[in-house]
């Protein structure tokens, strides 16, 4: 395809994200010109990686034909796909699959549009590679991050997707998911003082804590709280709320203060790091919103953790350098039309600190 640069960029765009993404994409041709040199590449990490066998033999050494995607093992001489069992599956060219990685990668923001002009194929190709990859980085937050709530980032949710009710604003889908949560979480049958540990308690709360105490301590903070509001809170009888203090209280999990108020006991050095990781965590997410507003101009809740997750790609380039984004998108596997279909960010988010962040 013979690019031009005026079909990305409007003649009265001065957009400066746009002239990167320009200069970014000219220094893309010049190391990857051809779809053969986008697949020399990926067949180079992949040996490199180890990621290439033979199914039959499970061999590592191939023959590949050029210009071509097919493998032949030198040892059996079976032949298979240099994309099978990757995310590239069923992908007509490579090239833009490396393309998009490799714009994300320099720290840019890359819309479907854009990458639609860039490289011509199908708007909602370009769509479902960004989703792809923007899911392949939102698997990696759940292992590391906080959560946050999707209530945080309602001034960017303004665009409908399948879960926004008819006829009623895309922000109604936080309120949707929060009603599905709790229900889903609510308890079915109140079990009495002394009833079997629940397994879903702490490790180290789970020789001596009864549900009803285990709930209570979650509903402790660090406002202290009366024990008329605890009883309104809890649903619990008077009786059983003194007793589940009580219990609380001599375990060191709660302190009693004047005026008959409770507050959850803190370890004051865990507690001051948890603010500053905090403090940290809610800039970020500041930034994230800029970051939506001026790129984007706004997202949908159904697909808010994969703008979250470009997000992070944007801001931590040690992380997500060329080689590793392609490295997590061939471990991936394939990704089905399905699944971005079905999927669904959490009513809690997962945010993940850059090192710009946490310098």
């Amino acid at each position: 395809m013979t690019f031009t640069y005026d079909s990305f960029l409007d003649n009265r765009d001065s957009n400066p994200e746009k002239q990167a993404i320009i200069k970014s994409w000219i220094k893309f041709e010049a190391e990857y010109p051809s779809e053969f040199a986008c697949c020399s590449y990926l067949h180079e990490v992949l040996l490199r990686e180890g990621l290439l066998k033979c199914d039959s033999c499970f061999k590592s050494d191939f023959n590949r034909q050029r210009a071509l995607r097919t493998l032949s093992c030198k040892n059996c001489g079976k032949k298979q796909w240099l994309t099978a069992k990757t995310i590239f599956r069923g992908a007509k060219t490579v090239r833009p699959w490396l393309a998009a990685l490799w714009l994300m990668s320099e720290g840019l923001a890359l819309s479907s549009t854009g990458l639609e002009r860039l490289t011509g194929i199908k708007q909602s190709s370009a769509l479902n590679i960004l989703r792809k990859i923007r899911l392949v980085i939102s698997e990696s937050m759940n292992t590391q991050g906080e959560r946050r709530s999707s209530e945080m980032f309602s001034s960017i949710i303004i665009k409908r997707s399948r879960e926004t009710p008819q006829r009623e604003h895309p922000r109604m889908e936080i309120t949707n998911t929060q009603k599905k949560m709790e229900e889903e979480q609510s308890p079915t049958r109140a079990e009495p003082l002394g009833a079997e540990i629940i397994t879903s308690t702490p490790s180290e709360l789970t020789n001596f804590l009864t549900e009803k105490e285990y709930l209570l301590q979650k509903k402790l903070g660090d406002e202290p709280l009366s024990f008329d509001t605890l009883l309104e809170r809890t649903g619990l009888s008077p009786s059983q709320l003194s007793a589940s203090l009580t219990i609380l209280e001599l375990s060191s999990l709660a302190v009693r203060l004047s005026g008959d108020r409770y507050i959850r006991k803190v370890d004051h050095e865990k507690h001051s790091k948890r603010l500053c990781s905090r403090n940290k965590i809610d800039q970020c997410i500041l930034d994230f919103i800029d970051f939506v507003r001026q790129s984007f101009h706004g997202v949908s809740r159904k697909y808010l953790q994969h703008y979250i997750a470009a997000y992070w790609c944007k801001t931590d380039r040690l992380r997500w350098s060329l080689d590793k984004l392609l490295i997590s998108c061939i471990r991936s596997g394939p990704v089905s039309y399905k699944e971005l279909l079905n999927y669904v960010s959490a009513q809690d988010l997962c945010f993940s600190l850059s090192e710009y962040h946490e310098n």
